[in-house]
């Protein structure tokens, strides 16, 4: 027994990198990490998936994600604040063309208003309705002339 568990414990340092007791190894290799706290709730993970993707989401007590650092395949980066039902309630991204982002959702993740600021220079604000059609824009062009522009609402009216 005792040599088996000699074994074992030497086993595991050697996959660490680890050869002596307090020795730190050089490296950790894995598709996902996840944190627990004292109870085993999960708090924490960074993952990757078969697309490329990587996604580090930090989680509430209820092991509910209410923040998420990703970046996607295509290399965009982002930030995403969840609610306490898991919905996306804001996102500050960088997309592939270079246009910046800040996303403000309602409480069914849907986009109500995004802030974008494009690679020409063009800064605008847009807001949606409840189904998450564009009702307004406001902005500064890339030549800086500014931009108000309204949408219809079905039925009518602008």
């Amino acid at each position: 027994a005792i040599g088996a568990f000699g074994l074992s414990v030497f086993g595991l340092r050697t996959v660490q990198g680890a050869h002596f007791v307090g020795e730190v190894a050089s490296s950790l290799e894995a598709r996902s990490l996840i944190l627990r706290d004292a109870d085993g709730m999960e708090r924490a993970a960074l993952r990757t998936d078969e697309f490329g993707s990587v996604d580090f989401s930090i989680m509430d007590g209820r092991a509910k994600a209410r923040l998420k650092l990703a970046v996607l395949e295509d290399g965009s980066p982002g930030i995403s604040l969840l609610d306490s039902e898991g919905d996306t309630r804001a996102i500050l991204g960088f997309l592939p063309d270079g246009t910046t982002t800040l996303v403000f959702a309602d409480a069914g993740s849907v986009a109500r208003s995004v802030l974008a600021l494009t690679p020409d220079g063009a800064s605008r604000i847009v807001f949606s309705d409840v189904a998450g059609d564009t009702r307004a824009a406001v902005g500064v062009n890339g030549e800086g002339r500014p931009e108000v522009n309204t949408m219809p609402v079905a039925g009518g009216g602008s």
